[in-house]
């Protein structure tokens, strides 16, 4: 789930952004936190926390605290996109340190309000280094290196990691495509692993061992694909 926060001291300017991208990614499969900021001292707050806190942030080009925020950000974060909205002749140069992926020079422009949108979600989708799931209302950020794996027990989820296990509510069929396809394999109905971290393949009995102790059974029809798999980051 990406983050995504709306900046900006016009609370004009913040409502209408909002209202636009509300509307077009309610239209797409993208899934989601969108949040109106007019208070700045919020977002430094949670960046003070969390470099990593947002994905996609919408700043005011032309606000000194906005590019503060940006300037802070850029000197720890370099995968956060950033979308800038200035006047049409505002000099695009004069941002270009802060490495944003787009601009938007009209906010009542829904095209440019949807490219922008388009370009920085598949920016995060490419650059993603970890899975978000929401327990008992609070969303967890998991990084993919710290994923054992994921069983499904009925309607729940759990997540097994390095440090912890962590349940939620789920299907395995859409956490698949969240996770990248050359490490991460559906080996069984119940199982979705991180083949990085196996270090062991049983192929007598068709298991797969983690660092923890934990076994995994590798059905008969997802045997081939995920030895295959296995064997080729190896």
């Amino acid at each position: 789930m990406l983050r995504i926060v709306i900046c900006s001291e016009n609370t004009e300017t913040a409502s209408l952004l909002f209202g636009e991208m509300r509307a077009i990614l309610e239209k797409t499969s993208v899934k989601c936190e969108l949040t109106k900021v007019t208070d700045l001292s919020l977002v430094r707050e949670n960046l003070s926390k969390d470099i990593k806190y947002y994905d996609i942030l919408v700043l005011d080009g032309v606000n000194e605290e906005c590019l503060k925020i940006a300037g802070g950000l850029r000197k720890r974060n370099l995968i956060a996109s950033v979308v800038f909205t200035v006047p049409a002749d505002f000099d695009a140069k004069l941002l270009a340190k802060f490495r944003p992926t787009a601009y938007i020079t009209d906010t009542s422009d829904l095209r440019q309000v949807y490219d922008a949108l388009k370009y920085t979600c598949n920016e995060q989708n490419r650059a993603k280094t970890y899975i978000t799931v929401k327990n008992k209302g609070e969303l967890i950020r998991v990084s993919f290196s710290d994923i054992y794996y994921f069983e499904s027990r009925l309607r729940i989820v759990a997540l097994y990691t390095k440090t912890q296990v962590i349940e939620f509510y789920g299907k395995l069929s859409e956490l698949l495509p969240l996770l990248p396809e050359d490490t991460f394999v559906k080996c069984h109905q119940s199982y979705i692993v991180n083949l990085e971290e196996v270090i062991l393949l049983d192929r007598t009995n068709r298991l797969l061992r983690f660092p923890n102790g934990s076994e995994v059974e590798i059905s008969k029809s997802n045997y081939a694909a995920t030895v295959a798999k296995y064997t080729a980051i190896r």
